[in-house]
């Protein structure tokens, strides 16, 4: 049945999203009603069944369902692996995980945005394929192996989580004063304390802003011959009710607007981009440490022309950058913070914002940006529904605590030491995650050369299990069709299955496989189950299999006297 049959029948949906491609495994289905089933979601699957996503191969979103979920379907973006009788299923599926299977997948792509495969270059991937006994010691073995990387991979992985919410934690008790309370210990009292220490500040700001529009107002021409142009400074407003109690020592309460000044970036045609000239900063140049980063691929150029029209726009070295524009809050980057190196010359771009501190100092800054305080205030900003925008307008409501300037000096000292040896350890964990991901790699190109695993001359041969499984497929074939209801729909007629063991002694002569198949009431929804059944008659020895030299190796099925 599929989800347009019946709009009130419900169908758990597979969907490429819901893959975890460092485990490969299915982490997350849907459950949907035909009426508001996606348009991709138009394969029927079963248990069993391997989801190879199409689309970017080298993320490796493939899968195995493991359950029996009711009414599956699954997304058009998978080619849909289904194996014949007697293939171990976990052989083939830890062999698409392999380099040589998936390499030459790679070079097949076609297209830019989505680079994506077709479902026959998938199926025209060659597979070894060894005797259906090969097959199972190999799994085996591999379900001896495998195991051991993963955990070892899973611990690094609770390792770099855990370093994920050290590194947090720094930020916080950096900028709450948690991190420097021993330090304010040793330390005289300062100068600047409370309500002087604000009057300092604005003062300060407002000297920068004089200084700026001084600058501004002689540059166009018009220099001020008398003090008036001074009342157009605009006042900050002080910060509104905060949540945030029992300042350290040395400490005010202050909002963004009190303490700096931001600035939006400008657009610029991207007709008129180069691939020299004046970079641009642009949302795809911050990165989650906290650096501006130009690569290849995220690297645009503007003429120099557009440097010399918008001069107010150069960035430089030191600077507070922000995003302004993410498509979701999941991975933080709606307002994303980024100092940039000191060699940084470029235009800043519309949907970025450059914050400019008038007092303290920038590296404090950008971990008080980084630091959950300001992630919390990001989280609760009403941005929009798919695309998430906030604006340097709304952080006149960022409220938080400043420390004195020597102690901003010692936090930026401590917290880079702390997090430098976090980096470290990621570091390292990374390389053991590298080490771990290759080996399994080796491992499974070893599994499909034919040496993993001891040969028995005694196997049956592979070439015998594909004429098992094309005779299954030609007499399935050549059933008849399911009949047609009302609306054309399927109406599937199921046959009563009956024990395979009572079938053979009801027919008193060995049968084929085939024919078995027939007469016990299988389909082909029940290919597996047939095998499996049989394989363990056979193992308990009250089913033997009796070869025919003449039937090219087929063998036949009889009851064990």
């Amino acid at each position: 049945m599929q989800p347009g049959d019946d709009p009130d029948a419900s169908f758990t949906y597979f969907d490429i999203g819901g893959i975890d491609n460092r485990r490969n495994l299915i982490a997350e289905t849907k459950i949907v009603l035909g009426k508001d089933a996606p348009s991709r979601a138009r394969q029927a699957v079963r248990k069993g069944d391997i989801l190879f996503s199409t689309v970017r191969t080298y993320l490796r979103n493939i899968a195995r369902i493991e359950d029996d979920p009711t009414n599956p379907v699954a997304s058009t973006g998978f080619t849909v692996i289904r194996l014949g009788p007697g293939v171990a299923g976990e052989f083939v599926f830890q062999q698409m995980l392999s380099e040589r299977f998936m390499q030459p997948l790679h070079a097949l792509q076609t297209g830019s945005s989505y680079p994506a495969v077709r479902d026959r270059d998938v199926f025209a991937q060659p597979i070894m394929l060894p005797p259906a006994a090969e097959q199972e010691r190999i799994v085996e073995k591999l379900d001896a192996i495998l195991p051991r990387i993963s955990a070892g991979e899973a611990a690094a992985q609770r390792a770099l989580a855990e370093l994920k919410r050290y590194r947090a934690a720094v930020l916080h008790a950096a900028v709450t004063g948690e991190l420097t309370r021993e330090w304010r210990k040793t330390q005289p009292k300062p100068d600047e304390a409370g309500a002087a220490f604000l009057r300092l500040l604005l003062a300060t700001r407002r000297a920068r802003w004089e200084e700026a529009e001084l600058a501004r107002l002689t540059k166009s021409g018009k220099p001020p011959k008398d003090d008036k142009w001074k009342v157009r400074y605009p006042e900050p407003a002080s910060p509104k009710s905060s949540a945030i109690e029992n300042l350290p020592n040395g400490w005010i309460r202050v909002g963004w607007e009190q303490v700096g000044f931001s600035q939006n970036g400008r657009s610029f045609p991207s007709s008129a981009y180069t691939d020299t000239g004046v970079k641009l900063l642009r949302p795809g140049n911050l990165f989650a440490d906290g650096s501006v980063q130009w690569t290849d691929k995220n690297t645009r150029c503007m003429p120099p022309r557009y440097e010399a029209l918008y001069p107010d726009h150069v960035v430089r070295g030191n600077e507070l950058v922000m995003n302004l524009t993410a498509q979701s809050l999941k991975d933080e980057f709606l307002g994303r913070v980024c100092l940039t190196s000191d060699s940084e010359h470029s235009l800043l771009n519309q949907r970025l914002a450059r914050l400019t501190p008038v007092f303290g100092l920038q590296k404090f800054f950008l971990f008080l940006f980084k630091s959950r305080l300001f992630r919390q205030f990001v989280d609760e900003l009403n941005s929009g529904s798919l695309i998430q925008h906030m604006f340097t307008s709304q952080l006149a409501d960022f409220v938080f605590p400043l420390p004195p300037l020597a102690e901003q000096e010692e936090i930026i000292r401590q917290v880079d030491h702390r997090l430098t040896l976090a980096d470290r350890f990621a570091a390292s964990l990374e390389t053991a995650l590298a080490r771990a991901r290759a080996w399994r790699r080796s491992v499974l190109n070893i599994a499909v050369t034919g040496h993993f695993v001891q040969q028995n001359a005694d196997d049956e041969p592979a070439s015998v299990l594909l004429e098992k499984i094309r005779a299954a497929r030609e007499h399935l074939a050549a059933q008849p069709k399911p009949k047609r209801g009302r609306g054309g729909r399927k109406q599937i007629m199921k046959a009563e299955r009956r024990n395979l063991l009572e079938v053979l002694k009801e027919s008193r002569v060995p049968m084929k496989p085939e024919d078995l198949f027939a007469a016990a009431g299988f389909d082909e929804s029940t290919v597996e189950a047939f095998f499996s059944e049989l394989k363990e008659l056979v193992a308990k020895r009250k089913v033997r299999e009796k070869r025919d030299p003449q039937e090219r190796g087929f063998v036949r099925l009889e009851v064990r006297v």
